[in-house]
C-alpha cells in the first residue's frame, strides 16, 4: 500500500526542488529575452495600448501613491501602513524605507491612508483619503486620514527625507465650498468611503499652481443619469486652502483613482466607487471631455496609480485582496494576509504593467 503522507522534511526537499526548477526556468527565459532585463527591454515597442511587461515591487501589497524621484527611482506610499518605500523603476525589493508617521504628526498605529502624491518644484505633497472608516461616522472616525503635508525629494535610500510644510486638512475647505454643498451633503459626510462617502484618491498641481484633488467618491449624479467624477480645484489661503472651482467629468459612472501630469494635460485612472468593477485610463486636457485610452490587460489589475516614463504609461495595482498561493500544498490566501511589517515575504508584492502609448 502506497503511503501518501508527506513528512515535513520531504515537503521541504520538494519545495527546494521546485524552487531550483523555477530558477532554471527564469534563467532560460531571460536568455531567450522573455523576461525584461533592463529598462530598454521592459519598454520594448509594441502596438499602442499593449502591455509590454509586468513588474513586481516587494514589501507591501499595494502602491496607492507613486512618484518618480530619480532617473530610474520611484517613491511609493500605500494605504495600509505609513511607510514610504523607494524602488528601482523596474521593481524588486525596496531601496529604502521610511516611516512617515512622526513627520505627519500621527502615531505609527494610526493609518494616514495615503492615496496620492503630487510634485511641486522641489516638494512632494502627500494626501490622506480624508475618509471615515468602513463603518461610517458611528465610532469609526479616522482623524489621521485628514492629512496633507509636503516633504523634500529624498535620495534613493530616503535617509535625507524631511518634512517641509504641513497644512491643516482640506475638510473645512470642502465643507465651506458653495460649489460642493449639493454634493457633499450632511448624509455624505456620514458615509463610509466605499458607500458614497468622501474619498480622496488623486492629487496633482495645475500649471497655475492650483491643487487639483480627484475624488473617488462621491460622484455628482442627477436622477436617471450616470454619475460624474469630481476634481476639486484648491488654492492656498493663509494656513489653509479654499475651493476655487470644481470640474465634473464624464468617466462612465467612475470616480478618480489617480491623476498624473503629462504633456498637454493629465492621465487619470478611473474606477468604481465600490470595490470591483472595471477600471479605465483617460486623458484630460483640463477643460474638455476626457478621452478614453484603450489598454489591453488593465482588467487583470486593480489600478490605483499611474505615471509616465519615456512615453510609456506604468499602471500600478492594489493587490491587497489578490489571492496568492504559498506553495503546492497550501490553499490560496489574500496578499494582505502574508504582510508582516517586521519581515519580508516572497508573496507580498504589488504589480505594475508597462503600457505602450
Amino acid at each position: 500500500m502506497i503511503n501518501f503522507r508527506i513528512t515535513l522534511r520531504q515537503r521541504r526537499i520538494t519545495l527546494k526542488v521546485l524552487n531550483c526548477h523555477m530558477r532554471i526556468f527564469m534563467l532560460i527565459t531571460c536568455l531567450l529575452g522573455l523576461v525584461p532585463l533592463g529598462v530598454p527591454r521592459a519598454f520594448a515597442d509594441q502596438a499602442p495600448g499593449q502591455v509590454s511587461a509586468e513588474l513586481r515591487y516587494f514589501g507591501t501589497c499595494d502602491g496607492s501613491a507613486v512618484v518618480q524621484i530619480g532617473e530610474h527611482v520611484l517613491l511609493t506610499a500605500n494605504d495600509e501602513d505609513n511607510i514610504l518605500r523607494s524602488y528601482h523603476l523596474l521593481g524588486g525589493k525596496p531601496l529604502g524605507q521610511f516611516d512617515i508617521s512622526l513627520l505627519a504628526g500621527v502615531d505609527s498605529n494610526e493609518e494616514i491612508d495615503i492615496e496620492g502624491v503630487a510634485r511641486q518644484g522641489d516638494l512632494l505633497w502627500w494626501i490622506g483619503s480624508h475618509g471615515l472608516g468602513k463603518k461610517g461616522i458611528e465610532g469609526d472616525d479616522k482623524p489621521a486620514r485628514r492629512n496633507i503635508f509636503a516633504t523634500n525629494i529624498p535620495g534613493p535610500g530616503l535617509e535625507n527625507l524631511k518634512l517641509v510644510e504641513k497644512h491643516t486638512n482640506l475638510t473645512d475647505a470642502l465643507r465651506n465650498s458653495e460649489d460642493l454643498k449639493e454634493i457633499l451633503t450632511p448624509e455624505v459626510w456620514n458615509l463610509a468611503p466605499k458607500k458614497g462617502g468622501l474619498n480622496i484618491e488623486g492629487v496633482v498641481f495645475a500649471p497655475n499652481g492650483d491643487l487639483l484633488v480627484g475624488l473617488r467618491s462621491p460622484l455628482f449624479a442627477k436622477k436617471g443619469k450616470k454619475g460624474r467624477a469630481l476634481i476639486v480645484h484648491l488654492r492656498k489661503a493663509g494656513d489653509g486652502w479654499s475651493v476655487v472651482d470644481v470640474s465634473r467629468l464624464k468617466l462612465d459612472d467612475r470616480g478618480i483613482r489617480d491623476i498624473h501630469t503629462v504633456d498637454g494635460g493629465y492621465l487619470m485612472i478611473a474606477g468604481e466607487v465600490h470595490s470591483g468593477g472595471k477600471s479605465a485610463l483617460y486623458f484630460w486636457n483640463g477643460t474638455d471631455k476626457p478621452e478614453l485610452r484603450s489598454v489591453d490587460g488593465i482588467q487583470n489589475l486593480n489600478p490605483e496609480a499611474v505615471i509616465q516614463f519615456d512615453g510609456h504609461q506604468i499602471i500600478f495595482s492594489d493587490d491587497g485582496t489578490r489571492d496568492r498561493k504559498p506553495d503546492f500544498f497550501e490553499a490560496e490566501q489574500e496578499c494582505g494576509e502574508f504582510y508582516d511589517p517586521e519581515q519580508s515575504h516572497p508573496l507580498v508584492y504589488f504589480r505594475a504593467v508597462v503600457v505602450n502609448p
